[in-house]
């Protein structure tokens, strides 16, 4: 082989829409007929050293705990940044795009976004979860642990949004991401997945998350519906 194409992907996030709390979000947003492509992954930093270690689905740990992770508030996980990130909006549709090459997740929708729909993509090529909807975080709002990512104001469950139509191909395939799912929800309210394709996955085609059984204080914990 004489010449090859090679790209080198340097950001971790393409798209970053972030309102300032729950009662001040971006609205009113289409992106449709773009592609969108190549980024790079960083991993995570915990005490000097950088890894990725995936404890269940589009999440990783970014920090040292002995015990039952699942008695925590879910402090200890984070997710992974995304090709495109939403946090604190309403209304923000992606209709007919092309989503591929990236070095984490596809679309990360994970704090507080409402009314939103991803209609008619074609995601692939994807290191980590296609689509990410909330956060492990979420089990609790505005009372998280010590290393909660929202602070209370900022932090809201993700609702009344919908994933439509949307093909997911080869999605977290990738050594050390095998644990990821091409659709992925925690603690969500009146999320609506219909009618998508998903083809060549390592894990789950969908996995929603919304029990908290294991906490100390379930009668709080959020269901997925």
């Amino acid at each position: 082989m004489e010449t090859a194409e090679v790209w080198a992907p340097m950001v971790e996030k393409l798209i970053e829409i972030s309102g300032t709390s729950t009662s001040d979000r971006v609205k009113n947003i289409t992106f449709q007929g773009i592609t969108f492509a190549y980024t790079d992954y960083n991993l995570v930093e915990v005490g000097g050293s950088r890894g990725k270690t995936t404890c269940q689905a589009a999440q990783g740990f970014i920090a040292f705990y002995n015990d039952n992770w699942h008695n925590t508030k879910y402090d200890l996980v984070d997710t992974l940044p995304g090709m495109i990130n939403l946090r604190n909006c309403d209304s923000i549709d992606f209709i007919e795009n092309v989503i591929k090459h990236s070095g984490a997740d596809g679309i990360s929708m994970v704090n507080d976004v409402i009314n939103s729909k991803v209609i008619g993509n074609y995601i692939t090529d994807i290191t980590s979860s296609g689509i990410t909807v909330g956060h492990p975080q979420h089990v609790y709002i505005g009372d998280g642990g010590n290393r909660a990512k929202y602070p209370r104001g900022v932090e809201g469950v993700c609702k009344n949004n919908t994933i439509s139509n949307n093909v997911l191909y080869d999605i977290s395939m990738v050594p050390g991401f095998g644990g990821c799912a091409a659709i992925t929800a925690y603690f969500v309210e009146s999320l609506e997945i219909t009618h998508n394709h998903v083809q060549k996955t390592a894990y789950n085609g969908i996995h929603l998350v919304g029990d908290g059984a294991i906490l100390k204080t379930p009668q709080r914990a959020r269901t997925t519906q």
